[in-house]
């Protein structure tokens, strides 16, 4: 690739219209090389990303942000020249965020009015007075915030996350250090938890969703910081010696003998995420918890998103808790920690103002969608002529997540559906359906907006706001390899190669995550290398001299993310190792845990 002058620059950039979702295209594209690359935009070279395309546009089986059509009609120069503006744009973007108004008008509207302190972006999952709803639907004067939204694909993600991360370090509660610098400071206090008690198989025999609740960790955790100030909650400390861990609180595992230099901090957060996904309870409406039910594709094992979970959508009688669950996913975020939560693209999307569409009712509702669809489709032939006897029983009525038979309209259960309603019937399901537990949407929302600086949402998809929040599901064993320390090991010392490879292609993506929880009390990294807060430390064990390794299991310190490996004979040993060593480590330290002491 030869050298231009800005002219012959300028003149490849016009050589060509360019639609702006074309642009939004390449920006995904740009977004895509960084991460496939593990680097920054300003660290990613020309020559990298050339190569990069060239690869996409000869290999048509890869998934690529950019359309094959983009791809077959503009040059690999072409391309990369809008990429180059892009980036320029991005960075005279990062100066200017700070200056710009977030808020549209209409929302500024609602604080005055007073309907509600911390309104979700998307107007359409909350009820309101009618009047006031019509009023500020008709009212969308043009203004910067709004032009953002609409053009939010054309901002690299990490324009945002620089954004993002400056705002969360300005309202981050400052913390007073102590005089001795190993000694926590006062305000930032100890919060005692039973994990004994909360043991998922102990929960499982409580039949009252009410007393699960109040054994479980979410239970405990929200009683004990129900009375805290949502200030408390945004401190982000880094103790001497805690691993780069931040926190607002420290743990006292009730019965275990462990002190919390991080480990125990991050088991908090994970075994939460765990216990609010825990469906195998038949009679406690879809989840161990009342808090999060099986989207309908999860429970019929029909369609995409099996594996995701809605909010609870008659939680309406206890919206402190989802409050609580706002507010404790809010914490985690601002100590660096992904929980490892599924939720449904319904909770992502109005979350960044995003509407939700027949698309995403059928994302996780795979039935209901097929039967309005297939309504639409029949329904005018059908009921030209009367009500046929295939919809002769169908009401106004639907089935929820949770199982509960709810009415579409007043008396719905008695009111047939009939060749002057159908259509009514259809808007009205899909509706339905898509904002269920928009009550609890609302609740959960306000307590993230205690927490976060919720505003700068709408600068993020719904995509990006997830991996944000949740990390992704999948390790990054790569990743993992650059963020790693060898002591007193070489990297190419056989059972270290054998341990990368087992983890690379033996693991499942949930043997992956175990280990991950295994090693570091977590089973999600960080979204890229600069989130780290510490190494991950490799390095053999200490066994007795004449001892046969392969007796030995791995060792892991949680609190240090530290893992220590003896030098097994063979691949197939340390993986067997590794994975019984998983499977049997629940709790910590477990080796001085005291069988009397409180708690058991």
């Amino acid at each position: 690739c030869e050298e231009m002058t800005f002219n012959e620059f300028v003149s490849l950039a016009n050589k060509r219209f360019w639609s702006t979702e074309e642009d939004m295209q390449i920006t995904e594209a740009l977004n895509f090389v960084s991460d496939i690359l593990g680097e920054e935009q300003a660290n990613v070279s020309w020559y990298e990303t050339m190569h990069l395309l060239i690869q996409l546009k000869k290999n048509q089986s890869v998934l690529c942000p950019i359309s094959r059509e983009l791809l077959d009609e503009a040059s690999i120069m072409e391309i990369m020249g809008r990429m180059c503006i892009i980036r320029s744009f991005n960075l005279h973007v990062r100066i200017s965020l700070p200056l710009l108004r977030l808020t549209l008008p209409e929302e500024d509207w609602w604080q005055r009015v007073g309907t509600s302190v911390n309104r979700l972006p998307h107007s359409d999952t909350v009820d309101e007075t009618e009047s006031i709803a019509k009023l500020t639907a008709r009212w969308k004067p043009k203004c910067m915030a709004r032009q953002l939204r609409y053009n939010r694909r054309l901002l690299l993600t990490e324009t945002k996350m620089f954004f993002w991360d400056g705002v969360l370090t300005s309202t981050t509660t400052p913390t007073p250090l102590s005089h001795d610098e190993y000694e926590d400071p006062k305000e930032v206090r100890v919060v005692k938890l039973n994990r004994v008690r909360a043991a998922q198989s102990r929960l499982i025999q409580l039949r009252s969703p009410i007393e699960r609740i109040r054994h479980s960790v979410f239970g405990q955790l929200q009683r004990e910081l129900r009375s805290w100030p949502s200030s408390s909650l945004r401190r982000a400390y880094v103790g001497k010696g805690h691993g780069g861990q931040k926190r607002a609180f420290k743990v006292k595992f009730i019965g275990e003998g462990v002190n919390d230099y991080g480990g125990p901090y991050r088991a908090v957060f994970e075994q939460i995420s765990q216990e609010l996904q825990a469906d195998e309870i038949k009679d406690s409406d879809g989840c161990l918890l009342p808090i999060l039910v099986p989207v309908p594709n999860r429970s019929s094992k029909l369609g995409e998103n099996q594996d995701k979970f809605a909010l609870h959508p008659s939680f309406k009688d206890s919206p402190d808790l989802m409050n609580f669950f706002g507010r404790i996913l809010g914490t985690g975020i601002r100590n660096g920690l992904q929980m490892d939560l599924d939720l449904a693209p319904t909770i992502w999307r109005p979350l960044v103002g995003l509407p939700l569409t027949n698309k995403h009712l059928e994302s996780i509702d795979l039935l209901t969608a097929k039967r309005v669809q297939t309504l639409r489709e029949i329904g005018v032939e059908q009921f030209s002529e009367g009500i046929s006897e295939t919809w002769e029983e169908l009401t106004f009525t639907k089935f929820s997540s949770d199982g509960r038979l709810i009415e579409l309209v007043p008396d719905g259960s008695s009111q047939h559906v009939d060749k002057e309603n159908w259509k009514t019937y259809c808007t009205l399901t899909v509706a339905a359906g898509l904002h269920e537990g928009s009550q609890a949407l609302q609740s959960f929302y306000a307590g993230l907006a205690a927490i976060l600086p919720t505003e700068l949402f709408p600068l993020f998809t719904d995509n990006e706001l997830e991996t944000m929040i949740c990390g992704s599901k999948d390790m990054d064993v790569e990743m993992l390899q650059k963020c790693t320390e060898y002591s007193g090991v070489s990297s190419d010392a056989p059972h270290i190669v054998a341990f990368w490879d087992v983890l690379k292609e033996d693991f499942t993506a949930a043997d992956r995550a175990a280990f991950l929880r295994f090693a570091w009390a977590r089973s999600r990294l960080p979204k890229s290398v600069r989130d780290f807060p510490t190494s991950f430390k490799l390095q053999t064990s200490v066994i007795a001299d004449g001892a046969d390794p392969d007796t030995y299991l791995p060792h892991a310190q949680t609190c240090f993310f530290s893992l220590s490996i003896p030098k097994y004979s063979s691949r197939e040993i340390l993986r067997a190792k590794l994975l019984y060593a998983i499977a049997n480590s629940p709790n910590m330290d477990r080796d001085i845990r005291l069988h009397n002491a409180e708690g058991w």
